[in-house]
């Protein structure tokens, strides 16, 4: 059987930027509780690394979709602002149209 630790991360590389708007969508939260959100929720197999985190969470700010703000030594506590909330309700309609598209190529493994 193939298992590849780094076509798996490729994979899921597209999708950590949308995994950490619904987690803010949820609650306020800062970088390492993502992380630890996102380790929860898939049982322990997805652990994204900080380097791959923290430059979407700067992305995301710089852009108005979230705001941060400042707690204790160097922490940051992040929120979804109104604008990460229209991003988010959009994304959420393309997904759904994508999982249909994905569903039509790859049907025979569903």
């Amino acid at each position: 059987m193939f298992r590849n630790e780094k076509w798996l991360r490729e994979m899921r590389k597209g999708f950590l930027a949308l995994v950490i708007l619904r987690i803010l969508a949820e609650e306020p939260a800062h970088g390492y509780g993502i992380i630890q959100k996102i380790r929860e929720l898939t049982d322990n197999t997805w652990e994204p690394s900080p380097g791959s985190v923290y430059p979407i969470l700067s992305k995301f700010e710089k852009m108005n979709y979230i705001e941060s703000k400042s707690i204790g030594n160097k922490k940051k506590i992040y929120t979804l602002t109104e604008k990460g909330e229209e991003v988010l309700k959009f994304t959420n309609i393309q997904l759904e149209k994508m999982c249909k598209e994905i569903k039509t190529l790859f049907g025979d493994i569903f």
